[in-house]
């Protein structure tokens, strides 16, 4: 993943800066940064916005020297959005992680 935005770069700053693991739910949102704010991509349903996404783990992390991050990810299960708790500078909230269909039907047996 190279992040490279300021409002994205300050959020995985945040993340990285306390103790590992690290991780965080990854929604894309269409029009990406700038549709951040925009009351028609609000975490919600009736939006214009996706509520499922992937938690992520961060398996590598590095800054380059043009202040971008390099991150290397581990997609680990699916979510979505409950509610959302901040819009600006990024978005967070509150999230439910899916069962996929092999843990359904093992509980299942």
């Amino acid at each position: 993943l190279n992040v490279w935005q300021p409002q994205y770069t300050l959020m995985f700053e945040k993340l990285l800066a306390t103790p590992a693991p690290h991780y965080y739910m990854h929604v894309l949102l269409p029009g990406g940064a700038e549709s951040l704010g925009k009351p028609e991509y609000e975490l919600m349903p009736g939006t214009d916005a996706p509520l499922a996404g992937t938690l992520v783990k961060i398996v590598l992390a590095q800054r380059e020297t043009d202040s971008r991050l390099s991150l290397v990810v581990q997609g680990l299960a699916r979510g979505v959005v409950l509610k959302q708790t901040q819009d600006l500078p990024y978005a967070r909230g509150h999230v439910q992680l899916l069962p996929d269909a092999e843990a359904l039907l093992e509980g299942a047996r």
